[in-house]
This record gives C-alpha cells, structure tokens and sequence, in this order.
C-alpha cells in the first residue's frame, strides 16, 4: 500500500479506517475501497476535490496550474463552521471556490445509449459481445443492457457477468461466493481468480469483480466458457436457488 509522508507511517487504507471509526463506523471494507478506487482511477471516474477554510492565493495558483496544464480534473471547496452559543452544534456549510474553465462547461457525453457505445468500441468488444449473448441463449440466462454495459445473469435481479464497452474490459460478480460464509465457495472465488488472471497476463485481476480485457477472452473464448463460464453460471444457478 502506498504511505503518506506527514509523519503518519501507516498505510492510508488503515488511517481512512481509523478516520471511519472516529466517527462510528466500524464496517469500512478495505478490499472493495481499494477494488473501487483502483477502478476509478483506472477508468478516469473519479473527481479530486480541495476542501480548506480559505483558499489563499497560492492555492489558487497550484490549482490553477494543475486544471488549466495536466487538466487535472477538481474542484475547490471552502467550508464555513459555524457554531451554536451552548457549543453544543456545529454546522459546516461548503461553498464552491473553485472551478476549472473546462469542467464549469459541462462535456457531451462520449456516447448517447449502450448500443452506440458498441458500435464505438473496438472490435474484440463486439465479438465478445456476441459470444455473449449467444451463450447466454444457450444457456437461458437473462441478457440485458443498461447505460453502460451489457449484463448477463442467471436469474431477475442476481448479479452475474457483465462486458463495458467504454472499457474494453469483461467482469464476473464473486460477491455471493465470498459473502455466503462457506469456505467451499470462497476457494471456488479464488479458481475463478486464477483462472482469470491466467488469461490476463501480467494485468492484475480484482477478488471481488475480477476483470479481463475482451481481446483475451476472445483469443481463450473455449478455454474461457469451460473453465471459467460453464462452471460459473452453475454455481451461480444453485446460489439463485437460496437468495
């Protein structure tokens, strides 16, 4: 895990953990913070935002200099407290202070509806999804897309598969395999794992929602259906069966 330098020598992921406590909240899961935050940044869906009370001058520079060169995307925040006679309440009211030219103006977005985004996305995308959705006939599971991706489930409202075509990638749900409190289920999470990784390569592949580009899929697409998608979709039914 990466450290920070204000003396504070432990991993960041145990100080938000610590900061979550402090405040009551005792359920901070670190596996999926990481899993989320490595996917926001991989993507580029994420927004940094610069809290302060007065955002002097410098700052403004430094952020000046990081939206209008790098095109960093953030925002600045000022926050006033204000507190009660009995000192008994106090309220933070944030104002923007804040905002780069480019990201005040709101950007069309790169693509309208899921099938456009298709018809934009590389060519292995396609294929995959194709494959997909002929396996998921074969199969009787449930396809469906929504704005973002294409979803492939084995019953209404279960969580399955799924390939995003704005990312070239393809993902397995392993939550209820690591949820359910079974060992045998949890080391059947962990073969899918590194059966997934196996196709991968040297691209780290998540626990909880591994993750695969579809140009490898698509190369392993026989390896990919029997050792990963038959045995998959299987136990998925079986889970279906008790939720």
């Amino acid at each position: 895990m990466a450290r920070v330098t204000d003396g504070d020598r432990r991993p960041w992921t145990e100080r938000i953990a610590a900061s979550f406590a402090s405040i009551g909240v005792a359920d901070f899961d670190e596996e999926r913070f990481v899993s989320g935050l490595s996917a926001a940044l991989g993507t580029g869906d994420f927004t940094f935002m610069y809290p302060g009370r007065d955002l002097d001058r410098r700052s403004q520079r430094i952020m000046t200099y990081l939206a209008e060169g790098p095109r960093m995307r953030f925002i600045g925040v000022e926050v006033d407290r204000y507190r009660s006679g009995d000192r008994t309440t106090d309220v933070l009211v944030p104002r923007t202070a804040f905002v780069p030219s480019w990201v005040a103006v709101p950007a069309a977005p790169p693509f309208t509806s899921i099938t456009e985004a298709f018809e934009l996305a590389s060519e292995p995308v396609r294929q995959l999804r194709d494959l997909l959705d002929a396996y998921a006939a074969e199969r009787e599971l449930i396809a469906e897309s929504t704005h973002r991706s294409r979803l492939y489930r084995p019953a209404p409202r279960h969580q399955g598969g799924a390939i995003y075509p704005s990312s070239g990638r393809a993902d397995l749900n392993l939550e209820s395999f690591r949820t359910r409190g079974e060992d045998a289920e949890a080391a059947e999470a962990d073969e899918f794992v590194r059966r997934l990784q196996a196709l991968a390569g040297p691209a780290k592949v998540e626990r909880v929602w591994p993750g695969v580009g579809c140009a490898e899929l698509v190369k392993n697409w026989d390896q990919y259906r029997a050792e990963i998608l038959d045995p998959y979709f299987d136990a998925r039914a079986r889970h279906s069966t008790s939720e």
